[in-house]
């Protein structure tokens, strides 16, 4: 026989029209100011665009490598991590290479070196937004 001595508790409230008003106001005002802050704010930071549109994806690292990029860009995210010899040795598929990719970028040992490499993304990203910075790059 066991004894369970766990204590169950739970908390009942009452929902209330007048609270419910509140929070619908109170997130049409936060968008609003969302909206206002985005338009007195016209230059976009392209720094923070590639982190955003990541982060759309969060969780779903293989459909974002699937949509977002090319073999030839999926080969440069291989050869900065320094695994592109195992990619071109085996002839892996886009599918392949993403799967490597997303398990590599997994792992908690390359952590630091994952950020360094978004980081170093996001960079170039704004540089090739620039018109004339965009001719000095060769990426």
């Amino acid at each position: 026989m066991t004894n369970n001595d766990a204590n169950i508790s739970f908390l009942l409230e009452e929902k209330d029209e007048d609270n419910e008003f509140y929070k619908i106001n109170n997130i049409d005002d936060m968008m609003n100011e969302l909206l206002f802050t985005n338009n007195t704010n016209n230059s976009t930071n392209s720094d923070l665009l590639y982190y955003v549109e990541k982060n759309v994806f969060s969780g779903e690292d293989e459909t974002y490598y699937n949509e977002k990029y090319t073999i030839k860009d999926l080969m440069k995210i291989c050869c900065y991590y320094g695994i592109d010899k195992n990619i071109k040795a085996s002839k892996c598929r886009k599918q392949d290479i993403v799967a490597t990719i997303v398990f590599y970028e997994g792992q908690s040992e390359n952590a630091d070196i994952v950020k360094q490499r978004h980081n170093m993304w996001a960079y170039m990203t704004e540089l090739l937004t620039d018109p004339k910075m965009r001719m000095y790059l060769l990426f």
